[in-house]
């Protein structure tokens, strides 16, 4: 279905949880006993399968502590370049996010941002290794990691490799040659 057209389904899922039980009431003891069992299955999958409520809870939970970590180590006159935390900070903080730039563009665009005394982050992703490396070999850079998941139901579910911990590095200007 188009997502406009559940609207329609509303009062059909309003009344099932109704039809529901007294359809169980209306099953045999071994109908039942099936029942009751797909259905601790199924929270179970809900809950802890990939992509589960907890899995969920965990992510929001660390995209907070991320947003958070970003907000509390960059000022409100700068600027992060960012491919994915950008959402975290905005509209907080200025956030560019255009993945295309040649390494020339992007080092005018520094170099304009620079001119208004304006703090220049960059927050890596593996998708932009190649701007990375351009900075590392010509700006000199402080690097910035973080969070250190504070929150212990973080500790329990570790976030995924590819996006923790975060590596920020603070552009401080171009390197003398």
């Amino acid at each position: 279905f188009h997502s406009s057209f559940l609207r329609y389904l509303l009062p059909f899922f309003a009344l099932l949880p109704i039809f529901t039980v007294i359809g169980i009431f209306e099953l045999g003891s071994k109908a039942r006993i099936i029942f009751y069992t797909l259905l601790i299955f199924n929270l179970i999958i809900a809950f802890l399968g990939p992509h589960g409520l907890v899995e969920d809870i965990g992510a929001r939970l660390y995209y907070k502590e991320v947003s958070d970590f970003l907000l509390k180590n960059t000022n409100e006159k700068s600027v992060i370049f960012s491919w994915y935390w950008g959402k975290s900070v905005f509209p907080d903080r200025i956030v560019f996010t255009k993945k295309d730039l040649t390494n020339e563009e992007l080092s005018k665009l520094i170099n304009k941002i620079t001119d208004y005394n304006y703090n220049i982050y960059y927050i890596h992703h593996k998708n932009s290794v190649d701007k990375e490396r351009f900075l590392i070999d010509n700006y000199d850079l402080e690097i910035i990691k973080g969070p250190l998941l504070k929150n212990p139901f973080l500790r329990l579910i570790k976030p995924p490799q590819n996006i923790y911990p975060i590596k920020m590095y603070e552009i401080c200007g171009r390197k003398k040659w």
